[in-house]
């Protein structure tokens, strides 16, 4: 040996063949150390090699070693390789790069160390933790039988003492005398056993170190004083003992815990299916021969825009304060259920959760908001409003109310599967629908005067998924939930729930659902899209009417209200269902459908383009000027152009009614205003004056 500090009389220095040892890293040849590695330990026990601990539990080398003595290792190693190059004993030195353990919180390395040590022997369960796992639902499914499953077949026998000062005292002692071991499972037990002079200490100890180890037990065996043993327990055996800690079981809380176990659910992180998903089985089939909890939810591990774990050390995130600043809770919450599949890393960013908060939150806000804006303009009252018959409803109401349960059975399903993502990804197509679609259709039933059936219809229908919607996403999205409730509901019937979380969560009607209306939307939603490009490929407007849609597809039959809503969405004069297309007609197709355009503007059409545009700057204008939704106004026009004459002519009456005009003039010389402002149509400069109307 190079240094001959500690005696042996066993053969210790010597070349011998190891499979853990490989060409592919390093020379190929490596030194054991017995102390310190499992490997090394294992080789070292299966060829009786002495054990030298020359390196002690703080890492720093041992008094036997004077030379060294108290050195932290690694700072050693230079001064070691320096001393063996004067006795000429050092062939070589250099760095390889290799892989080696550091501390996950300091990044300091880490030593193992060879000791003597408790462990619970789960070798001998191993199977029924294996078939008492597939009593339990996991999600994301492959866990079960995958990275739990795989960990539960090769379960190792559990070590579950720790050499440290702080902790839960491992309740053994044993004698000194005849090493006899006692464990001790109550105070009570812990009376029995205690000396006589100590038995009154009992009640009132504090069961930590140093108090703990200053009691001293009667040797059952022998009657000589025992001393408790120095280690504490993992503190995973006091996570996976959660179950019982809480109830006091079994001293306490019988009924209670009996009630309650096994859990419904858990949820925590991937990490755990080694830590606290592990423990818990392990305890509870030792215990009670089931499973801890029945159903778990497992998500992956937090990353940031890069790739690279979360970590308070790096500090890799926007501290959750100023984001929630920025984007509020419910962005965040929506985030973290919608943003990622369980069980699989997600990448974490601010930029992230604010498109949450637009796409989502605010798109849902806009929607309440322009319900509250109309039904208060209108004094609709949803206490007085009369019912609405389902077979009276708008294709639009039935189609919406039809999402809207489908989506209730969506998520109720994807809840009780524990199944959170695909229970909170639906709501933001839903909100969207429920904006771009279903509100952008159904405006012009909301500006009319007259108060209608069809206009409560709308009014019902939206104030219904409004509501509808809070009770949906409160355990997602609590904070607006409760906000839009407050105001819809709460404000008109004080005999309702205070909160929306106090209320019953939405059971599906299946009498509402259409699934082939929802189809046949599903196919004009995409008719108006592949008909929008077509007009984008060739720069015309939406606001520019067309003369005729022809649409191809197989099984093609929309009701003649959905054949109206295609018509209007592309503003077209007709829409046909043709399979002959003209030449110079305009053509999108794929496999199931064809949508084809004629792109001919007549003199007639011309100008109705142009008043669609005039529409469009005169709300604008009214916008600019400050105007309230139901203001009607007084308008002056200043342009030359005939065409546009001619066009405010044939068109002045949809011209009036679009603004809420209530008088419109086409000055020579100037316009009058509170609020005035230029603009083109069409190449036409035009000067408007416009003032509210009295």
């Amino acid at each position: 040996p190079l240094y001959n500090v500690m005696a042996s009389d066993k053969k210790s220095h010597y070349v011998t063949l190891a499979d853990f040892v490989t060409n592919q890293e390093g020379t190929g040849i490596v030194h054991i150390a017995p102390a310190f590695g499992e490997d090394d330990f294992n080789l070292g026990k299966q060829l009786d090699l002495p054990i030298y601990r020359t390196v002690d539990e703080e890492g720093r080398i041992a008094k036997e070693v004077s030379q060294w003595m108290g050195i932290f290792v690694k700072e050693a190693d230079n001064q070691i390789m320096e001393e063996l190059t004067q006795r000429s004993l050092l062939y070589r030195h250099e760095k390889i790069k290799h892989t080696y353990p550091f501390c996950w919180r300091c990044d300091s390395p880490l030593l193992s160390y060879s000791l003597k040590t408790w462990f619970i022997k789960v070798s001998e369960v191993r199977e029924r933790l294996v078939e008492t796992n597939m009593q339990i639902n996991w999600v994301p499914e492959h866990v079960k039988e995958g990275r739990f499953g795989n960990w539960l077949e090769n379960a190792r026998d559990w070590n579950v003492s720790r050499n440290r000062y702080w902790g839960t005292p491992l309740p053994i002692w044993e004698c000194h005398d005849c090493g006899h071991q006692l464990c001790v499972g109550s105070l009570e037990e812990l009376k029995q056993y205690a000396a006589e002079s100590q038995k009154n200490d009992i009640e009132d100890l504090d069961l930590h170190r140093p108090f703990i180890d200053d009691i001293k037990l009667l040797c059952p065996n022998c009657g000589k004083p025992a001393v408790r043993v120095e280690e504490v327990l993992d503190c995973w055996f006091e996570s996976g003992s959660m179950p019982y800690a809480q109830e006091h079981y079994p001293f306490e809380n019988k009924y209670e815990f009996e009630n309650s176990f096994p859990a419904d659910f858990i949820a925590e992180g991937m990490d755990q299916t080694r830590g606290w998903f592990y423990t818990l089985h392990v305890i509870a089939n030792i215990l009670f021969d089931k499973p801890a909890f029945s159903n778990v939810i497992v998500n992956g591990i937090g990353l940031d825009e890069k790739g690279v774990k979360l970590s308070k050390r790096l500090r890799n995130y926007t501290e959750p304060e100023v984001l929630m600043d920025k984007a509020g809770a419910d962005a965040m919450r929506y985030f973290f259920f919608a943003g990622t599949p369980m069980g699989e890393d997600w990448r974490f960013s601010e930029k992230l959760v604010i498109e949450k908060m637009r796409k989502v939150l605010m798109t849902w806000w806009n929607s309440y908001v322009f319900f509250t804006t109309y039904a208060s303009i209108d004094d609709w009252d949803p206490q007085k409003a009369p019912e609405v018959k389902a077979p009276e409803q708008n294709v639009l109401d039935k189609w919406i109310m039809s999402r809207l349960q489908s989506l209730i059975n969506q998520m109720t399903e994807s809840f009780e599967r524990y199944d959170l993502t695909k229970a909170a990804r639906p709501i933001e197509g839903f909100i969207n629908e429920m904006s771009t679609w279903y509100i952008r259709r159904s405006r012009r039933r909301f500006w009319k005067t007259e108060n209608d059936d069809d206009k409560n219809s709308a009014y019902s229908t939206l104030y219904t998924v409004l509501i509808t919607l809070t009770k949906l996403t409160a355990p997602i999205m609590p904070f607006i939930s409760e906000e839009i409730y407050q105001d819809l509901v709460v404000s008109f019937d004080p005999s309702a729930p205070e909160s929306v979380h106090l209320c019953l969560y939405p059971e599906v009607d299946t009498s509402l659902i259409d699934q082939q209306l929802e189809s046949n939307m599903d196919k004009v939603q995409q008719i108006v899209e592949m008909a929008r490009a077509l007009r984008s490929k060739v720069g015309i407007k939406i606001r520019q009417p067309l003369k005729e849609l022809r649409i191809w597809a197989e099984d093609l039959n929309l009701e003649q209200e959905l054949e109206e809503i295609i018509i209007e969405e592309i503003n077209v004069k007709k829409m046909v269902v043709a399979e002959q297309i003209p030449d110079y007609y305009l053509s999108q197709e794929t496999d199931d459908l064809k949508v084809t355009l004629d792109p001919t503007l007549t003199e007639e059409l011309k100008r109705e383009g142009m008043i669609r545009d005039l529409v469009r700057e005169i709300q604008s204008a009214r916008k600019k000027a400050g105007l309230q939704i139901e203001d009607h106004i007084n308008l002056d026009l200043l342009f030359e152009s005939a065409e546009l004459t001619s066009a405010i002519q044939e068109w002045r009456e949809y011209l009036l009614s679009e603004t809420l005009c209530q008088d419109l003039k086409v000055q020579d010389d100037h316009v009058s205003g509170s609020f005035q402002t230029d603009f083109e149509v069409q190449r036409v400069q035009v000067k408007l004056g416009i003032s509210k109307a009295s």
